[in-house]
């Protein structure tokens, strides 16, 4: 299902990574992007002719009462703009405060709704359950469950989200099911396979510009995906070979970075 190609995407991130990788999805489409990399730097007029803003709120290590008031903070740099789809970006393996930044973009967006699909099946991650996997390998047994600074919930989401907003604002999506968004709450979304992530965001398409999405850069790529293929996408920078030495900068202590 087509998205308006004219629509203006929020991207909200909780570290700058996120926000680059991200962002270069839809940039490396021709779609005008910008990134906000401190937004106490920045101010509303230096973002006003991007179609794809993506907003490093830096609040992944943070107690989840401080990532909530980053939230807020960038919020106000973008009061006078108007979104017609907010994504947040999360990690892949749950790592930062997931729920609190969710709850608080809500609000914030005044999206009763939120789409909770972090799997990236391309990357190894997938959902089963509602537990995020890793390899196949459920993510408490993985090396990112001993993470030193933001170790993630190691219960299935569904139980992680209750716990905070209740479970009666929580509901389940599998491969195969009927989806009704309900009026609130979240609902979180299995995938095994690219598959099912195209299954899931064609059910919330037509709602997309009331459905908060959160996910990973799976989920952000399958986005922009969606938003170019009803543009003109400008032709790639042409780029002159590198012969000199390239030094890459990995801060990830990931085997896959």
């Amino acid at each position: 299902m087509a998205i308006d190609s004219a629509a203006r995407v929020l991207i909200v991130a909780d570290d700058l990574t996120g926000a680059l990788d991200t962002a270069g999805a839809f940039a490396s489409r021709g779609i005008a992007t910008k990134v906000v990399a401190q937004p106490g730097a920045s101010d509303a007029e230096s973002i006003r002719d991007a179609q794809v803003i993506a907003v490093n709120t830096a609040s992944r290590h943070l107690p989840a009462a401080e990532a909530a008031e980053h939230i807020l903070q960038s919020s106000r740099l973008l009061s006078g703009h108007h979104f017609d789809i907010v994504f947040k970006k999360i990690d892949s393996t749950l790592r930062g405060n997931v729920v609190v930044e969710t709850e608080t973009l809500m609000n914030v967006c005044g999206r009763g709704v939120a789409l909770v699909a972090p799997a990236f099946p391309a990357q190894g991650r997938t959902v089963i359950n509602g537990m995020v996997h890793v390899e196949g390998v459920p993510l408490p047994e993985t090396g990112f469950a001993k993470d030193a600074l933001s170790p993630p919930p190691l219960q299935p989401l569904g139980e992680v989200f209750a716990a905070v907003m209740g479970a009666a604002r929580v509901a389940a999506w599998q491969s195969g099911q009927a989806l009704t968004l309900p009026a609130s709450g979240v609902v979180i979304a299995d995938a095994a396979n690219d598959h099912d992530m195209t299954d899931v965001f064609d059910k919330v398409a037509d709602r997309v510009s009331e459905t908060l999405l959160v996910g990973s850069a799976g989920l952000g790529e399958m986005l922009a995906n969606r938003l170019g293929s009803g543009m003109h996408v400008k032709e790639a920078a042409r780029l002159e070979p590198v012969s000199d030495p390239i030094v890459f900068v990995v801060g990830s202590r990931a085997a896959r970075s």
